[in-house]
């Protein structure tokens, strides 16, 4: 009986099109933790800043050498760290769903810069290569954006400023489109509209969400600080809450599309020293070759 429950909500959902093209087998939205078994990890709290939308709380640790290796992943041999959570689907086909994100975002005031490593405490990952299609990351001044990483076309866009991300809880959300020609992207911080992008979002578009922290380019920190271990990062993240229809998150009305406009950097104006040609150049590492931080590069376009 409790089968023939399971099939018949897959077959109403199917029906509904609330799936699109990926089975409902796939469409596992819940979390788990994802490359990283150390204790200190991933922990459900109370939150300690009183301030919290919600309760409990997720903490995330990660500590230098904190890496894992699972098939696609090898964190170790690329110079990675991790501790994330992540959605358990593993799409086997394109998502062209309508997905809507929503969480919360604190770090603390003594949350530390690791520049020239890379601090990143979201990706939509895509399954088929390992790579990511978007990342929310922390740049070289310690503002907070969102970039592109699913081809050679670089689009950044700023989130939160440097003065305004620590010590206070943002609210993040985005409404994805997932299409490799004809795809939406639209992103809210604290209500306000910061992201209203039009065009491709994914290449394969087997995405799947993942969230905490993952650092990469460790070996260019170490170049850069020679003897000096990476500093303990911790930050406080309420879980995701996921649809696939508009969940009445944000105001009906939003900016047009010409007022947020991407800092979009051409290869050519990227120089060749910022390869990342120093030995971390697979899986997850080799992912980063295609992103830079737009805090160093987006000037070039002005």
């Amino acid at each position: 009986m409790r089968r023939l429950i399971h099939i018949l909500a897959a077959v109403f959902l199917l029906a509904a099109g609330c799936l699109s093209s990926v089975e409902a087998s796939e469409n596992n939205f819940t979390f788990k933790k994802f490359l990283n078994d150390r204790q200190w990890g991933y922990e459900v709290v109370d939150d300690p800043t009183g301030l919290a939308p919600v309760d409990p709380i997720e903490r995330f640790e990660l500590r230098a050498g904190d890496c894992s290796v699972t098939p696609l992943y090898d964190d170790c041999g690329t110079g990675a760290e991790r501790t994330e959570m992540a959605q358990m689907r593993r799409p086997r086909g394109p998502v062209s769903a309508t997905e809507w994100y929503r969480w919360h975002l604190y770090f603390p005031k003594d949350y530390p810069d690791i520049y020239p490593a890379r601090a990143r405490h979201g990706q939509f990952l895509q399954h088929a290569d390992a790579h990511p299609a978007w990342v929310l990351e922390v740049g070289s001044t310690g503002a907070f954006w969102l970039g592109s990483a699913f081809d050679h076309e670089q689009r950044y866009f700023p989130l939160i400023d440097e003065n305004q991300l620590k010590a206070q809880w943002h609210e993040i959300v985005l409404r994805i489109d997932w299409s490799s020609s004809q795809g939406r992207l639209d992103a809210w911080v604290d209500g306000e509209q910061k992201t209203a992008y039009r065009g491709p979002t994914c290449s394969s578009c087997r995405v799947f969400f993942s969230y905490g922290i993952q650092r990469s380019n460790l070996t260019r920190y170490r170049e850069h600080y020679p003897g000096r271990e990476l500093p303990v990062q911790v930050v406080f993240i309420s879980p995701p809450e996921m649809g696939l229809t508009d969940p009445g998150w944000i105001p009906i009305e939003t900016v047009p599309v010409e007022k947020v406009e991407p800092i979009i950097i051409p290869p050519t104006l990227i120089p060749t020293s910022t390869d990342r040609s120093n030995g971390d150049a697979t899986a997850t590492d080799s992912a980063d070759t295609s992103t830079r931080d737009p805090e160093l590069e987006g000037s070039r376009n002005q």
